[in-house]
């Protein structure tokens, strides 16, 4: 499991109790991104165990992705201006992108990578390559070139895309998800705790601080 642990900031770092948290998310969708984010922003108060899972939530998506805005009613193109506020509202940079991809190919990598801080890297830069930059993070190419950014064995990854070992993986990830009521996704859980969506900082550390107070009761 990855552990990420900012520097502590006198005494807003709250224990060096690691919060084991266990995150359902997908590349596609914006409150993810934002979610992930916060947390980034909390690292310098808690000590965090990352079990990242990926939970795909258009696999109706074809393989070559499709214009936003044709996926469903509550397609991203109509969202869109919830999520501009919220990002706002978070002071967190964003921008709407042109295509929406089948990120079922991504979600092997983030597999293949692992729960490291490679894989954790990687996982940001696609992230950030979707909503900053509007690259095609469904395609192969782009997504090796973001593991070389994250630092990861390119070779490997490519021999792991190339042959889809981690397909089964993926299919089996959103399973394990509804066995856990995952009804959207971000879907955070820290023991038996769980946050839904992208919350205000206040939230989370008021989730995370009852954690703590559960763990040291124990």
């Amino acid at each position: 499991m990855q552990v990420r642990a900012g520097r502590p900031r006198g005494e807003a770092f709250k224990s060096v109790t690691a919060i084991p948290l266990r995150i359902y998310s997908d590349f596609l969708c914006p409150y993810c991104y934002l979610a992930e984010k916060q947390l980034e922003r909390l690292a310098g108060e808690y000590r965090f165990v990352v079990h990242w899972t990926g939970f795909e939530l258009h696999p109706e998506i074809p393989a070559g992705g499709v214009k936003a805005g044709l996926i469903g009613p509550d397609s991203l193109s109509h969202v869109w201006e919830r999520v501009e506020k919220t990002a706002a509202e978070l002071e967190i940079p964003i921008k709407p992108p042109s295509r929406l991809p089948n990120t079922h190919l991504a979600l092997e990598a983030a597999v293949e990578l692992g729960q490291t801080e490679t894989g954790a890297r990687f996982r940001s830069r696609v992230f950030d390559a979707f909503f900053l930059e509007d690259r095609d993070i469904g395609a192969q190419p782009v997504l090796l070139d973001l593991a070389a950014g994250a630092g990861a064995d390119t070779a490997r990854l490519r021999e792991a895309l190339d042959g889809r070992v981690h397909f089964d993986t993926v299919e089996s990830n959103r399973e394990a998800g509804y066995d856990e009521l995952v009804t959207g996704v971000p879907t955070i859980l820290a023991g038996g705790l769980r946050s839904l969506g992208v919350q205000p900082l206040d939230t989370y550390r008021g989730l995370f601080d009852h954690y703590l107070r559960k763990a040291a009761d124990a």
